[in-house]
């Protein structure tokens, strides 16, 4: 393999070492944010020294070992960016609503309207709603049952299991 076509790889070692060590220090009790810091520093640690190797010193078509670790570095940052902006998506999006609804309404809202409309029942209401409508599940006599896509309940199946393997916590059961 040339150095230029593993130096594209760089990038992806580092994801995966990244992915790892946030894993492993969120697990050994550290905080969320702590977690990722110190797991995107691993990665980049890592493809640091992957581009001290003698393998490296000639790639990037001429611009030397400075060009490759400045692609490697600059796609590197944006796959971390990535994972972080997956892993923060449901939180960020319930703070972001929030700011939204404090911002229409001249920039306070009382603690017992905010609680109005996040009310943990309504909040079921509505995903209950989003299932039944997309027929992910249905009713009967009361009790609610999985429905004929079943597809989804194997991707929360799959969610429940990288939560496991991410936290060492169960999601429910």
């Amino acid at each position: 393999m040339s150095s230029d076509a593993a130096a594209t790889l760089l990038p992806f070692a580092g994801l995966a070492i990244d992915v790892m060590v946030q894993v492993l220090v969120l697990r050994a009790g550290a905080r969320f944010g702590r977690s990722l810091a110190v797991g995107f520093a691993a990665g980049a640690a890592a493809m640091a020294a992957l581009l001290c190797l003698p393998a490296f010193a000639g790639s990037g078509g001429g611009s030397g070992r400075a060009g490759t670790a400045l692609l490697v570095y600059g796609a590197y940052v944006g796959f971390g960016y990535g994972y972080f902006s997956f892993l923060n998506l449901n939180q960020a999006s319930l703070r972001v609503r929030i700011m939204k609804e404090l911002l229409a309404e001249g920039e306070s809202m009382a603690l017992d309207d905010l609680l109005l409309r996040y009310n943990a029942e309504h909040i079921l209401d509505a995903r209950l709603d989003r299932l039944l409508e997309g027929r992910q599940i249905h009713r009967q006599r009361g009790v609610f049952l999985s429905g004929p896509r079943s597809e989804f309940l194997n991707l929360a199946r799959l969610l429940d299991v990288l939560k496991l393997v991410t936290t060492g916590r169960k999601t429910c059961g």
